[in-house]
């Protein structure tokens, strides 16, 4: 007995259609999909709730005798979407969570690879290296998206999402090197201010650990002479340093310290640190809370963005005044000393944290589209 099916369709200029037809056995999804591929439009997964209902267009007739066709009405239309629109179902489709960890996984794995083989930049490392992870995480993210949609055919599973699969892939892949790059801004607001003067400062105490331990009579002998200046002088704490610093003279400078110039005034300006200028911040804060505000952010994110510049200084500022604290003394100074060997291990894994980090939260936090131009669905009244 001929049974009777409906499908929906999305053709080529976006608009969608229900289609119908009648055959001896209900199709499969694979053969429905392969049907409709052949005439260049997207198999839907399911009609939208708020599509008007159209009359099915029944396909060609039953090989048996039949009642002709009813009439059918014309398809109905669904506007296109905006730019706005789509260039947010590329960064939050509406897709479960669940359904993104493929490509997920295929972006921070990506990634890794893309950093490793940027290290082979030599000295134009600091560049081939983000490049190469975000390169990575594109290419992963795609692969993975291309490999599940194959998957989903194959099997007749139902869509992770109702897009064409080129596009399906193409957004997958934006999406992975996009939210690689919020690591990289992550880094570069707040890691690589902290890193600039820790990094020199902590080199320089590793270099002079004998004469910061204020133990004149256990540093080398070459370095007596400037181990027991800083013993005499660093008890009386940065301001003290900074004074008998300047009295010497570029000339008492350079025959106390020697082959050590370099690192002994790099410790000198560690003693120079200046506090946070709340001002400033205060109103970089009002500028960013202000902008969320306006732009209808809850709150909680208003409360966020007016704080963030008060915090990012607070970082910025806090780690000088440590270094500062940690140069006088004997047992900070041996701290920082330790540090560039720490950091050959914690800097790899610090940044494999922070890209699971960001490659797993933002699909997971980020709003879905019709929640941004609809806004959340309202309690019923």
């Amino acid at each position: 007995m001929a049974v009777e099916f409906s499908y929906q369709v999305q053709n080529a200029d976006g608009s969608t259609q229900t289609m119908g037809g009648r055959a001896d056995r209900a199709p499969t999804w694979g053969e429905l999909q392969d049907h409709v591929a052949s005439t260049g439009a997207q198999l839907l997964p399911s009609t939208p709730a708020e599509q008007p209902p159209a009359q099915i267009a029944t396909a060609a007739p039953p090989p048996e005798a039949a009642p002709a066709p009813a009439p059918s009405v014309g398809p109905s239309e669904v506007p296109a979407p905006s730019l706005g629109e789509r260039a947010w179902n590329v960064v939050a489709p509406n897709r479960t969570f669940w359904s993104q960890l493929p490509s997920v996984g295929g972006a921070i794995g990506g990634a890794e690879v893309g950093a490793e083989i940027g290290t082979l930049g030599g000295p134009f490392a600091p560049v081939t290296i983000p490049a190469g992870a975000i390169i990575g995480a594109t290419v992963g993210s795609g692969g993975m998206e291309a490999a599940q949609t194959a998957l989903e055919r194959r099997f007749g599973w139902q869509p992770a999402e109702a897009a064409p699969a080129g596009e399906r892939v193409a957004n997958a892949a934006l999406r992975g090197g996009a939210f690689e790059l919020l690591p990289l801004g992550v880094k570069t607001v707040t890691a690589a201010p902290i890193l600039r003067s820790v990094i020199p400062t902590a080199r320089a105490a590793e270099e002079l650990a004998p004469v910061l331990a204020q133990a004149p009579e256990r540093a080398p002998e070459a370095m007596q002479p400037l181990a027991g200046w800083w013993a005499r002088n660093a008890p009386g704490g940065a301001d003290h340093v900074i004074e008998a610093w300047k009295q010497l003279g570029d000339e008492g400078r350079q025959v106390l310290a020697g082959d050590w110039l370099p690192q002994m005034q790099q410790i000198v300006n560690a003693t120079k640190a200046k506090g946070i200028n709340w001002a400033h911040a205060a109103t970089q804060g009002m500028l960013t809370g202000g902008s969320g505000f306006m732009h209808g952010l809850p709150t909680s994110g208003t409360a966020a963005l007016a704080a963030a510049p008060a915090a990012v200084q607070a970082v910025v500022k806090a780690v000088p005044s440590m270094l500062r604290a940690g140069v006088l003394s004997p047992t900070g100074s041996q701290f920082l000393a330790a540090l560039p060997r720490v950091g050959s291990y914690v800097a790899p894994a610090f940044n494999t944290a922070t890209r699971i980090g960001a490659q797993v939260a933002a699909p997971f936090l980020w709003p879905k589209p019709q929640d941004i131009f609809e806004g959340p669905p309202q309690p019923p009244s």
